[in-house]
C-alpha cells in the first residue's frame, strides 16, 4: 500500500497503525505499531522509484478510543500509552510523530504528555505534528465543539510548556468544504509551523454517518461539494487535486489525502502541483528578466540617448 502511494509520488506516509491500540488490538497494540513503522519504512527507503532519501515516515498516534468519540478529559493513563507508541514508533526511527483525527484540545494534551515522557527516555525531544478533526460544516469547528483556531493554540500552549518540539499543526477527515472555511485561522496560529491538510473524499460526510449512527457531533448544515466533482460517492481525483492546490495556495505546506482518497488522488494532485511549480518557476524567471532589462535600461538610457545625440551632430556638419 505504502509503494503505491509513494509510487503516485507521495512524499509522507502515515503507518498503518490507525486501530493499533490497547482499545481495538489489546496486548498486540505495540508490536502492531512496531511492524506497521517497518513496513512503511521499508517502502520509503526502496530503490525502485526515485529519490528515495526524500520520502519521510509519520509515526501515527490515533485516538485511544472509538474514532470521533470526543475525549474532553486530561488523563494520565492515555498520556501512558501514548508514551508506549510514541517510543516504539522512534525505536523504529519515522521521521516524525502525527496524532490524527482529534477531537478536541484534551486529546491532543494527553499526546503531548506523552510524547514529552517518550523524548525523556530516548534522550532528544521527537518531533511531533498535532491534526484535528473538524465538524463537517463551515463554522471552523472541531467535531468537539472548540473552534480550530482556538484547539491549536492550545496544543502550542501545551508543548511549549512541556519541552515538546511540536513543528506542524493542522486538520484532517472532515469534508473538504469544511477545511475551505477553517484554513484561514488555522494558517494565522500556525506562526510559520507547518500547516497539514488532508481531507475526506466520500460525498457522505462523516458527520452524517455519525448522526445515523446516532452518535453526538457538532456538526450543523453539512458543507456537499458540488456534484459534479463525484463519482459513485467518491470525489475525482482531478477534483480533490483541484481542492489541495487552492489549499496549498492559501498557506497550506503538507497537503494530502483522508479516507476516501487513493494513490490516483496522490497522483492528480502530484501532477497539477509540479505542473504549477514549473509555471511558478517560469513566472519567477520572466520577472527577473523584465526586472534586468529595467535596470540595463534606466542605467544605459542616458548613454544610448548621448550617443544619439552625438551622432546627429555630426550628421548635421
Amino acid at each position: 500500500m505504502h509503494e503505491a502511494f509513494f509510487a503516485a509520488g507521495a512524499d509522507v506516509a502515515t503507518t498503518n497503525s490507525f486501530v493499533a491500540t490497547p482499545h481495538h488490538a489489546g496486548d498486540r497494540a505495540v508490536p502492531l505499531v512496531t511492524a506497521a513503522a517497518r513496513c512503511a519504512q521499508r517502502a520509503a527507503r526502496s530503490t525502485a522509484q526515485p529519490l528515495p532519501a526524500m520520502r519521510k515516515v509519520a509515526g501515527c498516534l490515533p485516538p485511544l478510543g472509538e474514532c470521533y468519540a470526543v475525549r474532553r478529559d486530561r488523563s494520565d493513563a492515555d498520556a501512558a500509552v501514548y508514551e508506549q507508541l510514541a517510543f516504539a514508533l522512534a525505536d523504529e526511527k519515522v521521521d516524525v510523530l502525527l496524532a490524527e483525527t482529534l477531537t478536541h484540545s484534551s486529546e491532543a494534551a494527553n499526546v503531548i504528555l506523552g510524547v514529552k515522557m517518550a523524548s525523556l527516555k530516548r534522550g532528544y525531544r521527537l518531533p511531533l505534528w498535532v491534526v484535528f478533526t473538524l465538524a463537517d460544516d463551515a463554522t471552523g469547528r472541531l467535531r468537539g465543539g472548540e473552534r480550530a483556531a482556538i484547539a491549536i493554540q492550545r496544543a502550542l500552549d501545551a508543548a511549549d510548556g512541556a519541552g515538546v518540539l511540536l513543528s506542524g499543526v493542522g486538520v484532517n477527515c472532515c469534508a473538504p468544504g469544511a477545511v475551505d472555511a477553517a484554513l484561514a485561522d488555522v494558517v494565522e496560529v500556525a506562526e510559520g509551523r507547518e500547516v497539514i491538510v488532508y481531507a475526506n473524499a466520500f460525498e457522505s460526510t462523516t458527520s452524517e454517518w455519525l448522526k445515523k449512527e446516532g452518535r453526538p457531533d457538532c456538526c450543523g448544515t453539512p458543507c456537499r461539494g458540488n456534484p459534479r466533482e463525484y463519482v459513485d460517492g467518491v470525489m475525482t481525483p482531478d477534483a480533490y487535486a483541484r481542492r489541495a492546490a487552492s489549499w496549498a495556495r492559501r498557506g497550506a505546506t503538507v497537503v494530502g489525502g483522508c479516507c476516501g482518497t487513493t494513490p490516483a488522488h496522490t497522483k492528480a494532485c502530484r501532477v497539477l502541483f509540479d505542473r504549477q511549480r514549473r509555471r511558478s518557476r517560469f513566472l519567477g524567471y520572466l520577472t527577473f528578466f523584465v526586472v534586468v532589462l529595467a535596470v540595463l535600461a534606466r542605467a544605459l538610457g542616458p548613454a544610448l540617448a548621448l550617443a544619439l545625440a552625438e551622432k546627429r551632430v555630426w550628421d548635421e556638419l
